[in-house]
């Protein structure tokens, strides 16, 4: 078992570098750099902020599928009564909440951070020369994926309520 979470973490951890090298690292991008006259100090600035702030994403993601599996387990221990697994599940549901609002809070903090080095005049050339660099490589990914998540949830628990009838 733990070698198999550590083939899938492996997997994750290396989807999750090619992500951020191909699509949000735009400082890498030589054409835009050149046009926004970034510095290689800047650069580098942006590269520690960025690598600093997905290694903390990654470890609350990392810890938000810990709680996940405890939760599964607990909800599938037949030795638990309803009433310990309903409690079980308000537990980890207030820790998983407070796991995806750190998530999001370093996210955007580490964006905040980005966005202050740069100029007005490097700001307004990245927005127009690369409009959808900031909006379509920062937001739009987690809105498909948070759409699919409630879509699941929402099957899960018709299915689930259609159990307990019976």
């Amino acid at each position: 078992m733990l070698k198999i979470f550590k083939i899938v973490l492996l997997v994750f951890v290396l989807v999750l570098f090619s992500f951020s090298q191909s699509e949000a690292r735009w400082w890498k991008n030589q054409k835009i750099t050149e046009e926004m006259e970034l510095k290689k100090e800047k650069i580098d600035i942006l590269e520690k902020i960025f690598t600093k702030n997905q290694k903390e994403i990654a470890d609350a993601q990392t810890e938000m599928k810990k709680l996940n599996t405890e939760l599964t387990l607990a909800l599938q221990n037949d030795k638990l009564s309803k009433k310990e697994k309903i409690e079980k599940l308000k537990e980890l549901t207030e820790k998983m909440i407070a796991l995806r609002v750190d998530v999001l809070s370093k996210t955007y903090s580490g964006r905040i951070k980005v966005l202050n080095l740069l100029t007005l005049k490097q700001l307004n050339i990245l927005t127009a020369k690369f409009p959808n660099i900031l909006h379509k490589r920062w937001g739009r990914r987690n809105l498909k994926s948070s759409k699919r998540i409630r879509e699941k949830a929402k099957k899960r628990m018709i299915k689930d309520t259609a159990k307990e009838k019976k």
